[in-house]
């Protein structure tokens, strides 16, 4: 690969993490200095727990048959508009299960398409909310007007009990985390959700009454499978419940998250002041912190209140819900014990409606005025979709954006070298062939090798440079795969440099 010019790479500089070191392996937990460091290379976390609209719940969403990146792209791309870095995803062991290799493929493909959408990507391996008897195949449709009436436990609660079928969790963990483990478009991995959650209010008579006893032996084998793996990304999972105040106040398993998470992850849906509560509790622990669950807005967690402390004090913060759709999570919890006839007046979760309009443009416009104050730098294209052997008049334009409260000085050229700058993958979404990546490149002759630089004003954008695809976009010269066809007309494109 060609170098990258000086002038373009300090300009990514500004917001891009700088490249991992290799370091010899370890198996323990990261120090707090190592956790640290990590995380002030980070951009700010601020993002949704994300499913997409099209789906009931994880299986819906990972299996073969109702799998829809196209949707899934179209979505991350209203995620970055609004100013997100990053969206926690959900997983689940039976549709890893049912067809392993085309799972990890799927998930590769999701990483790809929050990588063209700059976002970050936090997995959750493990969840033990909602129903406890999850079924591969197809997936029932939704209750009407009742929250997340389809969501599944992973592993369900026949796992729980039964310790030998805990040896298949392991070869789960280590296999789609040892697929993973270098990427850089993961920012950690989230082992287990809400793991001693007995869903009281809607499974109660059909899950584990003892949850926390029973789940805790398997907790603590899933962070060490995990740390079998030795990722380069952090685990952890997140305590929700009880009082974190003093180390004698937690229960057993959430002494075991605090002791052994990289990072400190937590859940709370209550007003500003409960919330900072339990942020100055954790701060004990000497680690970032991500609040990686917030915002009911009928209970006081909303995003005018939140976001902007979460902000100030570079706390991840994660939205639950995000484009409203058949999680049907604009109803409240309440929904499974009292009859709704019509949309709420007041949604419980969610940003967006079905067709990205918001629920509410005052609400939006308060998110970006907190997710804008960034210096970004963005690769952006006229095109949604295109055949790379007929590019048209579509173009390619680099843009870097102050967001800032101040003036900043920033490289107002591009000085490339003369081929191969930037890394562009098509995929093919239709087809025999859907998924399926093709490498081109991106060339940009530049005749400027000074370094240029540009006063941009709060709120102001520059745009580095602009080419027609016509001119710049090529076969790289090490093509793998075969030429593409006249049937496979719809590609969409990523990028790196």
């Amino acid at each position: 690969m060609m170098r990258v010019g000086i002038a373009f790479a300090l300009l990514l500089a500004l917001v891009c993490p700088a490249s991992a070191q290799k370091k010899k392996p370890a198996t323990e937990r990261w120090s707090p200095e190592k956790a640290n460091a990590w995380y002030k290379e980070q951009p700010w976390p601020v993002g949704c727990n994300y499913i997409p609209s099209t789906a009931i719940n994880q299986l819906e969403m990972w299996q073969a048959d109702t799998w829809d990146l196209k949707t899934i792209d179209r979505e991350l791309g209203w995620a970055a508009d609004l100013g997100f870095t990053s969206v926690r995803v959900f997983l689940h062991d039976l549709a890893w299960q049912k067809e392993r290799n085309q799972f990890i493929n799927r998930m590769d493909y999701f990483l790809r398409a929050a990588d063209k959408h700059r976002l970050k990507v936090i997995f959750v391996l493990f969840d033990s909310c909602w129903h406890p008897e999850p079924k591969a195949g197809k997936q029932p449709e939704p209750t009407p007007h009742r929250h997340n009436s389809g969501w599944v436990q992973s592993p369900g609660v026949a796992v729980l009990k039964d310790h030998a079928k805990w040896a298949a969790m392991a070869e789960y963990v280590h296999e789609v985390m040892r697929a993973f483990q270098h990427r850089k478009e993961i920012l950690c991995w989230d082992l287990w959700n809400e793991p001693e959650n007995n869903n009281a209010s809607s499974y109660g008579d059909r899950d584990l009454k003892n949850k926390e006893k029973v789940v805790l032996p398997l907790v603590k084998q899933v962070f060490a499978w995990a740390r079998d793996v030795n990722p380069t990304q952090p685990i952890t999972a997140a305590p929700w419940i009880g009082d974190w105040s003093d180390e004698s106040k937690l229960s057993p398993l959430n002494r075991f998250l605090f002791d052994n998470s990289d990072i400190i992850t937590f859940h709370r849906y209550e007003n500003l002041e409960a919330t900072k509560k339990s942020v100055e509790s954790l701060k004990r622990y000497n680690r970032p912190i991500l609040c990686t669950e917030f915002m009911a807005r009928p209970l006081g967690s909303r995003f005018e209140t939140h976001l902007p402390y979460f902000h100030e004090h570079k706390i991840g913060a994660y939205c639950w819900g995000f484009v409203a759709g058949k999680s049907q999570t604009i109803y409240p919890w309440d929904s499974w014990q009292k009859q709704y006839t019509a949309e709420p007046k007041v949604w419980f979760h969610d940003i967006l409606r079905s067709n990205g309009k918001p629920y509410d443009e005052i609400e939006v416009k308060k998110i970006k005025d907190v997710t804008n104050k960034k210096v970004s730098v963005r690769l952006r294209f006229s095109v949604d979709s295109l055949d790379p052997r007929k590019p048209e008049k579509s173009y390619a334009e680099c843009i870097i954006r102050n967001g800032t409260d101040k003036p900043i000085v920033v490289p107002s050229n591009y000085s490339g070298g003369w081929r191969s700058d930037l890394f562009i993958h098509a995929h093919t979404i239709y087809g025999k062939e859907s998924g399926r990546a093709h490498t081109l490149t991106l060339v940009r002759w530049a005749d400027k090798t000074d370094n240029e630089t540009k006063m941009l004003k709060p709120g102001e954008e520059f745009s580095v440079f602009k080419n027609d695809l016509r001119a710049v976009l090529v076969l790289d010269s090490d093509f793998k795969y075969p030429r593409l066809k006249s049937s496979e007309p719809r590609y969409y494109w990523s990028w790196m440099a």
